[in-house]
């Protein structure tokens, strides 16, 4: 999952894994310094285990299951040598054709299953305008 501020305000895992991978390898100066394999990891098992998940991450018998589905029937996805340097180097959020949580499909065909998405929104917006107005900070600074 994502919030706003700590993936840079996109909401987007494959954007963070990208750039994950991409500042390891400079940091490094080593361009096989964390493969795609290693950062879809980070991204979802270690990810899962750090934020105090034990039964998230992998798919794996015991886990809860958590899938998502990508298209690859895109100009920019064509062709995929390698599945896993796809999904760190090339796919978006938006490519996202189904969510499946703990098992229930949550999102398929660009539709939101079992939830308004609107009245999410507009709950989230209204939640981050009082967090914001209780911490005092100034939104209309540049």
């Amino acid at each position: 999952g994502n919030d706003g501020p700590p993936c840079n305000n996109t909401l987007d895992p494959f954007t963070e894994m990208r750039q994950a991978s991409l500042l390891g390898k400079v940091n490094a100066r080593d361009p096989t310094r964390l493969p795609a394999s290693t950062v879809l990891e980070m991204a979802t098992e270690h990810g899962a285990r750090a934020a105090g998940f034990d039964r998230l991450g992998a798919l794996r018998e015991g886990h809860h299951a958590d899938v998502i589905g990508i298209t690859t029937d895109l100009t920019r996805a064509t062709p995929v040598h390698d599945p896993l340097s796809h999904l760190v180097y090339a796919a978006h959020g938006d490519d996202v054709t189904f969510t499946m949580v703990d098992g229930e499909v949550r999102y398929a065909n660009g539709e939101h299953v079992g939830v308004d998405a609107a009245t999410v929104r507009q709950r989230a917006t209204r939640h981050a305008e009082r967090v914001v107005e209780q911490a005092g900070i100034d939104t209309a600074k540049p």
